[in-house]
């Protein structure tokens, strides 16, 4: 890997990636993917209503790459390409899980094949790993439960599930490997403060750590502080959708809480942080 002087962003699918100058020992990594977030949908991305100043910050420090392509216009075989550096073809999985059944026009989606059962990712290694909100909920092992642990090479997991989508962004979150906060918390949030911790606890030693936000996916669930903000300024001429905007805004709080606290940790110039899209937004149709 190249060594790169300055905090980085990497995008196209937008992604964001740091590593400071050399170091002696194997450098931290922080992978922050977004599910479902388009390329034009942060403000260092032309955006002309979302606001996003922590990741644009982010991107003034950083290199641009604006050609960068997703293995799959689909969730599951995208991230599982992302973990396992292989074609989903390669994989089975060609289709979010657990598949698709019905008919679209004369043909029918592609199915779900089990992923073998040797594969594991390829992010694990001798560093202390960690899966962080819904890392493993399209990917390597399909069906209920499903964990990057494991086989898949994580030590840790909190959030991930076969589920593409949070039953509630707002607890009780009905997520079986995430327990429940306080009452109306906030997802994104949590997700953080669950990153927060880790770095915490493994900050004297290289570690991984994934942290796959379910944001920005369906369902539309902002908090109603950050809405009423966005509701109060007028639409850009290439977006509108005030929802929409409240949830990136949560996600870039939360974004600038994970770059501060490797500052705080004093881990920054021996982290690469990546912030990226799974596989783009979600284009609905009337």
């Amino acid at each position: 890997m190249a060594n790169f002087t300055r905090r980085q962003i990497l995008a196209g699918l937008p992604l964001l990636a740091f590593q400071a100058s050399r170091v002696r020992q194997r450098p931290n990594i922080v992978l922050c993917l977004i599910d479902d977030l388009g390329w034009t949908d942060l403000g260092c991305f032309g955006s002309d209503y979302y606001r996003t100043p922590n990741i644009d910050r982010f991107g003034t420090q950083s290199v641009s790459f604006t050609q960068a392509y997703s293995a799959c216009t689909v969730c599951s075989p995208s991230r599982a390409g992302i973990m396992t550096g292989k074609y989903p073809a390669r994989l089975h999985i060609t289709d979010y899980i657990p598949g698709e059944t019905a008919s679209l026009g004369q043909a029918q989606a592609p199915r779900l094949d089990p992923a073998p059962a040797t594969c594991r990712t390829d992010h694990g290694g001798d560093a202390q790993t960690a899966g962080v909100s819904n890392a493993a909920h399209r990917q390597m092992a399909p069906g209920e439960g499903a964990v990057l642990s494991g086989a898949s090479g994580f030590d840790g997991n909190m959030g991930g599930t076969f589920r593409g989508q949070p039953p509630s962004y707002f607890s009780p979150y009905g997520i079986e490997t995430l327990p429940d906060g306080p009452k109306g918390e906030y997802l994104t949030d949590r997700e953080s403060n669950e990153a927060l911790k880790f770095l915490e606890e493994n900050r004297s030693r290289p570690f991984f750590l994934y942290l796959a936000h379910h944001a920005v996916h369906n369902p539309l669930q902002p908090k109603p502080d950050i809405l009423g903000r966005c509701k109060s300024r007028p639409p850009g001429v290439h977006h509108k959708n005030a929802a929409y905007a409240a949830m990136i805004e949560s996600v870039d709080e939360n974004v600038g809480k994970v770059l501060a606290k490797l500052d705080e940790l004093r881990l920054t110039n021996q982290t690469v942080v990546i912030f990226t899209s799974d596989n783009g937004g979600l284009v609905q149709t009337p």
